[in-house]
């Protein structure tokens, strides 16, 4: 049986609390975001944007976009360095102008229709903010036997 003696000289070869190693608090480093006005900057709110707008639909995707936002600004931005016709097109696609306003136009309608013939899922045009019809029925359910896609068969948007 250890006498009182044994377990005090056990205890006093342990270290003490003071002499213990202590971890480093963790440490949270911030993405490293580019100059603002500059190709990469655009090009990294362009992608944090796009992972952001995901996200509401499919978190998962959404993260990684926004995650590699940088990685992907600097790797596109390297790419037009060596590449002018890539540079010219990216400067056009980033600097929205006329053709972002048709784009943005074209949107609604792209959303709406791949919805309502089933192609994506209503849920994702709500997301985004966009009320779609119902799917179109095949012939044999249409409910006035008229055919596809006739004015009955619809919900109208809202």
């Amino acid at each position: 049986m250890p006498t009182t003696k044994d377990i005090e000289d056990v205890l006093g070869s342990l270290p003490s609390d003071d002499d213990a190693v202590k971890p480093k608090p963790a440490t949270i480093k911030a993405p490293k975001v580019p100059a603002k006005g500059t190709l990469q900057r655009r090009l990294h709110d362009m992608f944090t944007n796009m992972g952001a707008g995901l996200m509401f639909v499919d978190p998962v995707c959404g993260k990684v976009i926004t995650q590699q936002a940088g990685d992907l600004a600097e790797a596109f931005e390297n790419l037009a360095r060596e590449n002018a016709r890539i540079r010219k097109w990216l400067e056009v696609t980033l600097e929205g102008g006329a053709w972002g306003g048709v784009a943005m136009a074209c949107f609604p309608i792209f959303i709406t229709v791949a919805a309502h013939h089933g192609k994506l899922n209503p849920e994702i045009a709500a997301a985004a903010g966009i009320s779609v019809p119902i799917p179109v029925k095949k012939q044999s359910e249409s409910p006035n036997g008229k055919g596809i896609g006739v004015m009955e068969d619809v919900v109208p948007i809202s």
